[in-house]
């Protein structure tokens, strides 16, 4: 099997994405962050899948509090 050519992929994927997507990174306690990459786990879900969920509901959902 053909080695995968990372440089090659990362270059693709970021032309690919050029001017499409932003990145978005915070600072959270080690703890917290620990628990929450272990319950995503645990669930099978995807910390992206849910983390952008949550900024669209948000963003796009009702405005009741």
């Amino acid at each position: 099997m053909a080695e995968r050519d990372y440089k090659r992929e990362y270059q693709k994927a970021k032309e690919r994405d050029a001017g499409n997507v932003k990145r978005f990174s915070i600072r959270i306690d080690n703890e917290l962050y620990e628990d929450f990459r272990a319950k995503v786990e645990i669930n099978s879900d995807s910390a992206s899948d849910l983390i952008r969920g949550w900024i669209e509901k948000y963003t796009y959902g009702s405005d009741e509090k």
